[in-house]
């Protein structure tokens, strides 16, 4: 019997030190020191910010960026916490996806300092008809842009209410504006003018925009 207690306590004293020791089926992985992203945000003006998932330390940290044609653009770090950093992208243009390494970073309560990776999009803003001035008299009409734009096939649409469309012809094409020639506006009558073959200038398509307006003889 006393043989038989023995043997137990022998095997318990071996379970417990396996668990103690951290090498039994208990025991966990080593934890990553490769930071997580929780979210990355575009700010605006160039700049992104990262937020980690947890607690991060930053040794000597720096951040490079390239586009997705591997053109590599001039960036820096600058703000940075515990589990954040913001980084501002100089000359970028918009409408592309960046990818960015940022590196001298590590999960906190880890060895060794690492990189990490993520990819962030600037939109292009969006393309729109800022202003309509009409001459009625002149039979002109003037389209101003909210931006400076490029004209590829330009082409000029105008149609009352009732869907019949005008004849139109373009006079003159400024970097954010364009002069339409059009006859048959009524004072006080309500129209739309589309513009097709325009784009912003940093946009990579052209596309078609339009607005409603009231033709008043200015």
């Amino acid at each position: 019997m006393k043989k038989l207690v023995i043997f137990f306590l022998s095997l318990v004293m071996v379970f417990g030190a396996l668990t103690i020791g951290g090498t039994g089926l208990e025991a966990s992985a080593a934890k990553s020191n490769v930071p997580k992203f929780e979210d990355i945000d575009y700010e605006g003006n160039g700049r992104v910010d990262v937020d980690f998932c947890s607690r991060v330390v930053y040794k000597d940290a720096k951040v490079k960026v390239k586009d997705s044609d591997g053109k590599s653009y001039t960036a820096s770090i600058v703000a940075r916490d515990n589990d954040e950093v913001d980084f501002k992208i100089k000359n970028f243009a918009t409408g592309k996806t960046y990818t960015f390494t940022i590196s001298g970073i590590k999960v906190s309560g880890t060895d060794k300092y690492t990189s990490v990776t993520g990819k962030v999009k600037i939109p292009a803003p969006s393309l729109y008809i800022k202003e309509v001035d009409c001459d009625i008299e002149d039979k002109e009409l003037s389209v101003e842009f909210n931006c400076k734009v490029n004209y590829s096939g330009v082409k000029v649409t105008v149609k009352d209410s009732k869907g019949n469309t005008y004849s139109t012809k373009i006079l003159e094409k400024d970097k954010d504006e364009i002069e339409v020639r059009v006859s048959g506006l009524k004072n006080g009558s309500k129209y739309t003018v589309s513009v097709s073959g325009v784009k912003r200038t940093d946009a990579s398509s052209y596309t078609t925009v339009s607005k409603t307006f009231v033709a008043y003889d200015d």
